[in-house]
Parts: structure tokens; sequence; C-alpha cells
């Protein structure tokens, strides 16, 4: 290293120069922030000492004279005269562009200061209110509001005051033990707010009314609930959501007007609508294809019987269920009047009165013992169905109102069918934006899957699924489900039992392979797939090890990973093709499940926490069964 005529290194030098930089960048640091917290304290020092020499001015004055009268000004609040005995001070606030100005001291009778009197002007660094003036009375060792029965009271004079930098008051506060006998009091007077009213109560939402008086304009209404604040507006109502079903709260209002006086109204308790869920099972008393339909609270307590249902049967092994839908409000229920592939489908009241005939559907089935049902579902908006018109697999789509009224064919729809006896249906499944079906082109076991707007338009081809099918006329569909978030399905690669499950976005895109999930499948042509079920925060599947009737349930996280086993499912199946799925169904609260002992057509149904646990056993179940390998299970819908 090269010296200097000085004898120091190079390196030497320039740790002496950045160090020497980072002294003088500290000191120059320290130096500013010293400034300003000096500047802080000097502004805090001068607004503090004219605080203390306002108020001096004024108390001076009440102490030296007899108050008899104060009165402000409805119309210049920023004005308050004090009268003592013959002469009258005034206090004033004036705003200027730059600056507040505050003036106290006495006046003649043209309301003109005399010469004497205490002037301050501030720059506009101080934002200064008007002055509010506020009276209680003592009683029973607390202040109350005053009326004609009170002569001991305190008399309030504020003038508040803040800085841009601070949160400290510097304004005045006067306080003036009173006689309300000897003290006339004219001010502007605290508005008076009517106990507020509830309208548009809902499960998770309410609307808020409120009304107020007052000598000056209402500036703002502050909204309440359970102490928390939910609306400051000037309107007169607020709109309150996110609520719990069937939870009471307390409500009040704040009114406030422009002199800042304000007044909080009596409390009110509303209540929201208690969310309704209603149990609806089907269930054979003898393995017949006859079924009677039954309404439950979500508890399987307090059941009703309300209708016999018939599904489809024929003598060569075709058969489908009747059809169970609801929601809150509505029942809807499809059943035949003689075991024929015919459907009529009513809509009903939740409790099951008031029913009407609005449509008849029809499923598919041909000569070699193949079937499935017509497609009905619905959304807060519109009923979906997909009939045949003649038992063919081709069936139409419809989009109607609720009540069956204004349908328009949207779609036509293809499902799979062998010359084997096997069949399933095309899939439809609605989310909360879109309109998702599979559909065959020719009746083969493989699906198009298609993403399309909520009135059938703007479809856009997303995947192809194929489901499971074999010789001896066993078969069950691919799987399609959304939630809020993902789109999830699950299809086979080669028309075997085992189904891959992929997640992906709600285009289609950017998918991903999960599981692997399993159906059952025996030789006698008996097969039902495995099951999805989903809430926005986890996934539940069923799935047979080996391609047995037993079914393992798990519930996982949305991207399949983190799986809890929670029972063992099992089905029914016979030795003539005969077969029907076990029964899982979710709720924000619960997860049902209906499950076989041994394989036969009674399933016992259970009622559980989401996670599996604390399961009550609620009924026995029964589906049908006849000689023929014609079968379906019992029907399970909880609305909500």
């Amino acid at each position: 290293m090269k010296l200097n005529n000085k004898g120091y290194l190079l390196v030497e030098i320039i740790v002496a120069s950045v160090l020497a930089m980072t002294i003088a960048y500290f000191l120059i640091d320290l130096t500013l922030n010293l400034k300003e917290k000096n500047d802080d304290i000097y502004v805090d020092t001068i607004l503090t000492t004219d605080k203390v020499l306002i108020t001096n001015q004024i108390m001076n004055d009440i102490n030296k004279y007899k108050l008899t009268k104060l009165e402000q000004n409805i119309d210049t609040p920023n004005i308050v005269d004090l009268t003592f005995n013959n002469i009258t001070k005034r206090i004033t606030i004036t705003n200027d562009e730059n600056k507040y100005i505050f003036q106290y001291g006495e006046i003649d009778d043209d309301g003109n200061y005399y010469e004497n009197t205490y002037y301050k002007e501030f720059n506009s660094i101080l934002d200064v209110n008007d002055p509010t003036i506020t009276t209680t009375c003592y009683q029973d060792n607390e202040f109350v509001t005053c009326n004609d029965t009170h002569d001991k009271g305190l008399l309030k004079i504020n003038i508040d005051a803040y800085t841009l930098y601070s949160d400290i008051n510097y304004g005045i506060t006067i306080e003036i033990p009173y006689n309300t006998k000897e003290l006339t009091v004219v001010a502007p007077s605290p508005p008076e707010i009517f106990t507020p009213t509830i309208t548009n109560i809902t499960e998770t939402s309410f609307t808020i009314n409120a009304k107020a008086n007052s000598q000056s304009p209402i500036k703002e209404y502050e909204y309440y609930v359970d102490n928390t604040l939910k609306c400051t507006t000037s309107n007169e109502t607020c709109n309150v959501t996110d609520l719990t079903p069937g939870k009471t709260y307390t409500v009040y209002v704040n009114a406030i007007n422009s002199y800042n006086l304000q007044t909080k109204s009596n409390s009110v308790d509303a209540t929201t609508i208690k969310k309704t869920t209603n149990l609806y099972y089907a269930t054979s008393s003898d393995g017949s294809y006859e079924m009677i339909l039954y309404r439950c609270d979500e508890d399987g307590t307090s059941c009703n019987r309300l209708t016999s249902l018939r599904g489809f049967v024929n003598n060569i092994g075709g058969a489908y269920e009747p059809l169970i839908i609801s929601n809150k409000d509505n029942l809807y229920y499809a059943t035949s009047t003689e075991g024929s592939y015919e459907l009529n489908l009513y809509y009903c009241n939740s409790d099951g009165s008031n029913c009407k005939n609005i449509k008849t559907i029809k499923g598919f089935a041909n000569n070699v013992g193949g079937s499935f049902p017509p497609i009905v579902k619905i959304n807060d908006q519109n009923l979906y169905y997909a009939s045949s018109t003649d038992g063919s697999y081709e069936l139409y789509l419809y989009r109607c109102n609720l009540d069956g009224t204004s349908c328009s064919n949207i779609k036509t729809l293809r499902g799979f069918a062998n010359y084997a006896g096997g069949a399933y249906g095309p899939i439809l499944e609605l989310s909360n934006d879109y309109l998702y079906y599979a559909s065959s082109t020719d009746g083969s076991y493989e699906l198009y899957l298609y993403r399309c707007n909520l009135d059938g338009t703007s479809c856009s081809n997303i995947k192809t699924l194929r489901g499971f099918a074999n010789g001896v006329g066993g078969s069950f569909p691919p799987i399609v489900k959304t939630n809020d978030q993902y789109l999830y399905y699950a299809s086979s690669t080669d028309g075997s039992y085992e189904l891959n499950l992929y997640r992906c976005n709600l285009d289609g895109a950017s998918c991903s392979n999960i599981k692997t999930l399993r159906g059952f499948a025996n030789y006698a042509g008996g097969a039902y797939g495995p099951i999805l079920e989903l809430t926005n925060d986890h996934l539940y599947y069923a799935s047979s090890t080996e391609g047995s009737y037993e079914l393992n349930l798990y519930r996982c996280n949305l991207d399949g990973t983190s799986c809890n086993s929670i029972t063992t499912l099992k089905g029914f199946a016979n030795g003539v093709g005969g077969s029907f799925s076990p029964i899982l169904k979710l709720t924000p609260n619960y997860l049902y499940y209906a499950s076989s002992t041994d394989g036969s057509y009674e399933l016992n149904l259970y009622r559980c926490n989401l996670d599996g646990t604390s399961c009550s056993r609620i009924t026995t179940l029964r589906g049908f069964a006849n000689y023929a390998g014609g079968a379906y299970g019992p029907q399970l819908n909880i609305s909500q």
C-alpha cells in the first residue's frame, strides 16, 4: 500500500473520511431534531400561556361581579354575552383566512368593544371552535338535566382549540357554579333525538332509522350497535350488515348539530331473523319405490310428514329417484305418478303447503336397463331444469323464474349410455356468477365441461371429463363442484373406477392434481362413485380403497393437504346389480351422513360437527331395490 507524504496509508485516509462524514451527519440530524423539539415546546408554551391569560380575564370578572345573564345568539354562535349587573362583556371568536382572533371585553349599547378589550391573534396552526354552553344541575350527588325543581347548577363555557401537530386541547373551559333562579341562560340547545326505529330486518342485516329536532341543522348522526360505531353520516338511516342470525343487538344513536352539541338517544334492541334450517328426507317404509317425504328441524326433531314420492322403475333394471330441492323459502319436489320415467315437478312453501304442479320433466331410460333422472337446480334468482322430451339421453336445459314461469331454453345436454345398461346423465353446477355444465356429444362416456354466464351465454369449453363404465352395466359420472374460490373436477383417464381429482381457478386454469378418488363396482353391475363436497374452508371426500362398497370419508384443506379421517361410509349393493351410494351433505354448521352398516338398503342418518366429532343419530332411511337390478337411495336435502 502506498504511503502519502505524511506517512498515512490510503485506506487510513478513506476510513477517517467516512467516520468524519458519519459524525457530521449525526450532529446535523441531532441539531435539526433538537430544533423541531424546541419549536414544539415553544409553541406549546405560548398557547398554554395564552389559555391561562384568557381564562384569568374571564374568571376575574365572574369573581368580581355578579353574573345575571349568559346569552349566545343562535344565528351568531361565535359571540357570547355575559351580563354583570349593569355592564355586558362579550366573547368573540373570529375565523379569518389566515388567523383566528379572540376578543373579550365590555361592549356599548351598539355592540362595539371599548378600548380596553383583550385582543389576541393566533396564526393558522390553531383551529378554534365556536363556544358551546352547557348546563347541568346537582341532585342526589350527581349531575342531571335541569328542570324547574332544581336550583343548584353548573354552567360550562367551552371553546375548544387544537393545533395541527398535537391532540392537546388549548382551548378554554370556564366552570361556573350558579343558582338557576338567579341566572338566565340563553344558548343554543342540544338536539332532541327520538328513540331509533329498526326496519328491513334480515338474518344478517337491518336498517337503523334516526330522527332529531334541533335549533340548528343536524351535522351528523353516529349509529352504534352493541357500543360499536357503525355509521357516521348526515343521513337519517344506516344499513348494518354482517350480523349474526338470531342475535339480539342493542342500538342507539348520537345526534350532533352544527353547534357540535350532541344528544344520545334511548337504546332499542333489534333481533336478526333466526336462520331457519329445514331438513327434508324421503324414505321407503319397506324397500319399495314409494317414499314418504318428511320435513324436520335441522337436528332431525319435530318432523312432519308432507307427501308420498315415487321414482322411476321398470322391469329390466332401470330406475332413478324422485327429487327434493329447497331453499329457505320454498320446497321443490318431483315425483312419478306410477313409476314411469315422467316426473311431476311441484313448487311449495317451505313447510310443504300451497304446492303447485309447475312442470312435467322426463329422464332417460333405454331397453337394456340404462337410466338417469332429469335435473333440477335453483339459485337465489332462478329455477333451472333439464328434461328429455321422449326418454332419450338428450335433455333440454331451461332457465325459469323460481315459480316455474317465463322459461327459456338455453342449452341441450346429453348424457352417457352403453349397450350393457351403463348410463349417467349430464352434469349441471351453479356458482355465484357462472353456470357449469358437462355434456356428451354422442352419448359416449366422455363429457365436455363448459363455463357460461348464468343465462347460458358466453360459454367456454374448459375440460374433457370421463366417468366410469364397465361391461356389465356398472357406471358412475365424473364429478364437478365449485365454491367461492375454486373449481374442482374428478375424471377418469380410461373409464376405470379411479378418478383423478383436480383443483383449478374458477375459469378452469391453473389446475393441480390433488387426489385420486375411487368408486365402487362389483361384477353384477352394481356401482357408485366417490363423493366430493365443499365449504369455503375445507374439502370433504369419500373414496374406496379397492373398489369395495365401503368409502373412507376425509376432511382436508382446500388444496387437498392435512386430511383427517372422519368415518367409514357404506352404501347398498345386492347380487343382481342394484346399488346406491351413502349420503354426505354439508351446511355452514354441520355435516350430515347416511351410511349402511352391512351393505343393506337401510342407512342410518347422523349429524356431526364439521370436523366429524359429536355425531348423533337422527333416524333410519331406507332406499328402494327390486329383483331386476333397479335401485335408488333415500333422499336428503337441507335448506338454509
